[in-house]
């Protein structure tokens, strides 16, 4: 696929952001621990977070946002698949406490922040970015997960951020 610009010419554009997966990718993108110089704790997946939503708020001049965040319970694709992620790693101490930073930031900025038990945060941004559809609210999805391309149409993209952000972008 091709790189090419959003259009973002409506009045309304709304991001919808995949929170864990950012997460992680700042966490794992910024090799150095950045510490807050009195306490000692690592942020770096905060700045790394906070950076990608800011640049990308400001890139496709978006006018609403939500973030959407795994819940901590089991979802029923666990309860129906009991491998379901299983030989995932555990998440790093250091970056466990980042997440909380990250939601009182957003609850801060007035962002809103939706997890929802017995599901992910993919399966919340598929109802969002159907939601905006039916509404002809053009969306965009950031995520450096690719199954969320079959949600791209003609009103939903998606942004796989990398070392060059990738837009996919449904042709009419």
């Amino acid at each position: 696929m091709s790189s090419k610009k959003i259009n973002t010419s409506d009045k309304k554009t709304l991001l919808i952001i995949d929170g864990h997966n950012i997460v992680y990718r700042a966490w794992f993108a910024i090799q150095q621990p950045l510490t807050i110089s009195k306490t000692g704790q690592d942020v770096r997946a905060v700045y790394g977070f906070l950076n990608s939503l800011l640049s990308n708020i400001n890139e496709f001049e978006i006018t609403h946002c939500i973030v959407t965040f795994d819940h901590p319970t089991p979802t029923f694709r666990h309860k129906e698949f009991a491998e379901y992620k299983a030989h995932r790693p555990p998440m790093p101490d250091e970056l466990r406490p980042q997440f909380t930073i990250i939601k009182n930031l957003l609850n801060a900025l007035r962002i809103p922040v939706l997890d929802c038990p017995g599901y992910e945060a993919d399966d919340i941004m598929g109802s969002i970015a159907h939601q905006a559809e039916n509404q002809k609210i053009p969306a965009i999805i950031l995520s450096g997960d690719t199954d969320t391309l079959q949600l791209v149409s003609p009103t939903v993209s998606v942004i796989l951020p990398g070392n060059k952000k990738t837009h996919y972008i449904l042709s009419s």
